[in-house]
């Protein structure tokens, strides 16, 4: 087992990330820790991952209410993680709750502007309201941070020539 000192050192830490997120207005709520006594076990960037992977599982399981909360919790935890919001975001859409998963992919994009990934769903998700322009911002930052992302290729190409933008259009159609 760890030391006391290695405990203290951990519940100190925490407290720290607590107390500047709250200062700087990126943790509002109820600190999900508070109360517990810090116990044996591992690190609390393990304590993530297993709350990350307990997310996926109940998403996967269709613990629609219990992924969601878990991943609420870590998004709170690190709010420069993208993972998270990018999981939740996809969950929520296929749930057709699309004003949330906007805002959690947004959230994802935000917290790393080169996940291609994240900017791709955001503008379909855009794309499915009508919002082309927006979309197509979305797919040229995808694009911008993985240039060889072939499907926003094609549906920066798509969207370009629904919008009458032939020429940039034939531009990517050509890649």
């Amino acid at each position: 087992g760890r030391s006391n000192r290695t405990h203290n050192t951990y519940a100190t830490t925490l407290a720290s990330v607590f107390k500047s997120a709250r200062k700087r207005g990126s943790f509002t709520g109820d600190n999900p820790f508070e109360g517990h006594k810090l116990k044996a076990g591992p690190p609390p960037e393990q304590n993530a991952h297993a709350l990350f992977e307990q997310a996926q599982v109940a998403e996967e399981t269709g613990n629609i209410a219990e992924a969601e909360r878990l991943y609420r919790v870590l998004i709170k935890c690190d709010p420069t993680d993208a993972a998270a919001p990018f999981n939740l975001g996809n969950m929520l859409r296929s749930n057709g709750r699309r004003v949330e998963a906007e805002a959690a992919l947004r959230a994802a994009t935000r917290a790393d502007p080169t996940f291609a990934e994240a900017w791709y769903n955001l503008s379909d998700l855009l794309d499915e309201q009508g919002r082309s322009e927006a979309a197509i911002d979305c797919l040229r930052k995808a694009l911008r941070a993985a240039p060889a992302y072939i499907d926003a290729v094609f549906n920066l190409a798509l969207l370009l020539q629904r919008r009458n933008k032939y020429a940039e259009a034939a531009e990517y159609w050509r890649q």
